[in-house]
């Protein structure tokens, strides 16, 4: 009886010895794991100060330190293939692209993909990756100093100095005729819900082009064809002059200006001149704001459908700005601001708009491009609207998803859907609508 105590008990201790020792074993594989987290981000942090600094035998220091404790580490790959391309090292290629294998969609390491390739006059390669750039970092300076590369490679390589984008594609609209529901539809019409295919097409050709300068000119056609209310097929042709001009890296000036002409249901509806000048200004690390303002002077014709219609005709002041911000390297949130008064023949027409938007654009995995936009419309209008005897007063909400998948650089399909909330004090302006669309784009 007292050997099985005893037994027990010199059992008890060799468990509580085991148990201690793989306690501290943990604790210190903990410590040590904690320890190599801290030193990483050292390193790391080192390296992106030095980058900025241009120490960049130093920065290379640094993020090979970083890349012992994590071979495939993006960060680290990206940073140490930075540093290399800038010293003219044909190693930076290696890291570069272990980088790209991590996140094939960072405009960053696109860009300097490029950069890299140009410096070594491979500009097939160089172009490839520049384009990239422009598409996943839109609104970025990544692709701002991308298009500025792309531009010299065009005119190393004597590149075709025009674009065409084509979008083939159908929608079904739950509210073609902007009916609320309560109101009468207009005569002829039985239903106000459509399916309809359109045809997008989008061109442009540089007229100037140089590294501060660039004089364009653009013209698009856009025809849409419903399966039923035939009378609402829109056909918009659209022409326009844009001028760009860096005053210097991080500003440039713009202008432009457009005429457009509408037809629906093939009848004339309205035609426009507008004009107007932009500031873009770069604040560096992915932060960008836009100003613009803009003058449009409008005629509107009278149809069956819209016996009233040249009670519109008058012109239109507008003034906005814009400020893109980086949320991470795959995300960016554009938020903006727009206010417009509006001059019309007949006062009921007159009105002052306040307009907000938000943006956000997010580069997924596989090359895929998802948006996601909000915008809050407030218009108040000025004399007393029609026989209502009062004036009106719209709040309209606009919500919309697209995702684009990009099959290869000049081929995608875009999925979205919008949704539309107009609330009014004016029954005939109160409606909801809902669109889904489904694209083709192809670019040449």
């Amino acid at each position: 009886m007292k050997i099985t105590v005893v037994l027990m008990f010199v059992f008890s201790f060799m468990m509580a010895e085991v148990a201690f020792i793989a306690s501290a074993a943990r604790t210190f594989a903990g410590d040590k794991l904690s320890a190599g987290n801290s030193s990483y981000e050292a390193h790391i942090s080192r390296g992106k100060a030095y980058l900025q600094e241009k120490r960049y035998a130093e920065a290379v220091k640094e993020y090979r330190v970083a890349l012992k404790a994590r071979p495939s580490d993006e960060a680290a790959n990206l940073g140490l293939g930075i540093a290399l391309n800038r010293m003219s090292q044909d190693t930076a290629k290696l890291h570069l692209k272990k980088a790209l294998m991590s996140n094939p969609d960072n405009p960053q390491t696109n860009l300097e993909l490029g950069l890299y390739y140009y410096n070594r006059e491979i500009y097939a390669e160089a172009k490839d990756y520049l384009e990239n750039a422009i598409e996943t970092g839109k609104g970025t300076e990544y692709a701002t100093t991308a298009l500025v590369y792309l531009k010299k490679v065009d005119r190393q390589t004597g590149a075709r100095p025009w674009l065409v984008n084509l979008t083939l594609g159908s929608q079904y609209d739950s509210n073609v005729v902007l009916s609320n529901g309560a109101a009468a539809l207009p005569s002829g019409i039985s239903r106000k819900a459509d399916w309809k295919g359109l045809v997008y097409i989008n061109g442009r050709y540089r007229l100037v082009d140089t590294d501060r300068m660039e004089v364009s000119a653009g013209y698009n056609f856009y025809q849409t064809l419903h399966g039923r209310l035939s009378a609402f097929n829109i056909t918009r042709n659209t022409a326009d002059l844009s001028f760009r001009y860096n005053v210097m890296p991080m500003i440039a000036l713009g202008a432009q200006y457009a005429f457009e002409h509408i037809l629906v249901g093939g009848n004339a509806y309205n035609h426009a001149h507008s004009i107007g000048p932009s500031l873009f200004i770069l604040q560096g690390k992915g932060f960008s704001t836009e100003v613009k303002y803009r003058y449009r002077s409008a005629r509107f014709y009278n149809a069956d459908l819209f016996p009233d219609n040249s009670d519109r005709n008058g012109s239109d002041n507008a003034i906005g700005i814009a400020q893109l911000f980086p949320i991470t390297e795959a995300a960016n949130l554009e938020i903006g601001y727009t206010f417009n008064k509006a001059d019309a023949d007949v006062n009921y027409w007159r009105y002052d708009g306040n307009k907000v938007h938000a943006n956000l654009m997010y580069n997924l995995p596989y090359r895929v491009l998802l948006n996601l936009y909000g915008e809050y419309y407030a218009r108040r209008y000025e004399g007393m609207f029609g026989t209502y005897k009062k004036e009106r007063d719209d709040d309209v909400q606009t919500y919309g998803l697209t995702a684009t998948k990009l099959l290869t650089d000049n081929v995608g399909v875009t999925v979205g859907q919008t949704y539309v909330y107009s609330r009014s004090n004016i029954n005939s302006y109160d409606y909801r609508r809902s669109v889904s669309s489904l694209l083709l784009n192809l670019r040449f």
